[in-house]
């Protein structure tokens, strides 16, 4: 049985008791098993939740098209859920396998990021943080980041200084630092999820891939993510 094989039959409960026993060994003892078989569950569980949320769209959308147009034909919702599902897995599938690129750098990753509206101001302080804005918006992050900083110093808990000092020090390549910025914004920010993706590049970026496949791992686990497909895509392609 081909290893590809064996972790799907192993997911969906398929085994024999002496196949199940041997898994079980090589998950406790072959590292790059188990990694390949955290990635499959990870990938599978992104497929079914995508299918089951578009699946339920397509029959809602169904069911409207029968009020307005007043079909008389009667046609099985299994069919539509068999229809349906197979074009979506079809698809997804395609996708995944379209994204796989060993060679592909890092900066295939980088999410866009256009920054904050300038707001008018008359403190020094708003005037300062402009200015770094308007360095980050023109791509010299490295001033970017000197502005920020220092805006920090003053406000350290401010969650979108500590954003954007993590973006800029990313770009400018102080993975450290975006390391430890990236790690402190609270759950409660809505910078949260976006920075927690950040932060599995960030490791990525430092050559820590354990730390940046359990991270990765443990984002496509939650039940909604807002960048669960992007994180997805990290995973098929970097391990």
């Amino acid at each position: 049985m081909e290893e590809s094989e064996l972790i799907d039959n192993y997911l969906q409960g398929k085994l024999s008791e002496a196949e199940l026993g041997f898994v079980e060994s090589k998950i406790a003892n072959d590292k790059d098993f188990k990694r390949k078989l955290i990635l499959r569950k990870a990938i599978m569980a992104g497929i079914n939740e995508g299918y089951t949320e578009e699946l339920k769209k397509r029959l809602t959308e169904f069911d409207h098209s029968l009020e307005t147009k007043k079909f008389t034909i009667q046609i099985s919702w299994k069919m539509v859920a068999v229809i349906t599902g197979t074009v979506l897995v079809v698809t997804a599938t395609v996708l995944f396998f379209l994204y796989r690129s060993s060679s592909q750098s890092l900066k295939g990753y980088d999410l866009v990021e256009i920054g904050v509206p300038n707001v008018m101001g008359s403190t020094k302080s708003s005037v300062e943080f402009v200015n770094a804005m308007n360095h980050f918006k023109a791509g010299s992050y490295a001033k970017a980041l000197a502005g920020f900083q220092e805006q920090l110093q003053r406000y350290p808990a401010n969650d979108t200084l500590q954003y954007f000092v993590g973006v800029a020090a990313y770009r400018t390549g102080h993975t450290d630092l975006a390391i430890k910025l990236f790690s402190t914004i609270p759950v409660s920010s809505g910078y949260f999820e976006i920075s927690e993706y950040r932060l599995g590049l960030c490791y990525l970026a430092d050559n820590q891939r354990d730390r940046a496949f359990e991270h990765f791992s443990a984002i496509v686990k939650k039940q909604e993510h807002k960048y669960k497909m992007e994180t997805l895509r990290v995973l098929s392609e970097q391990f």
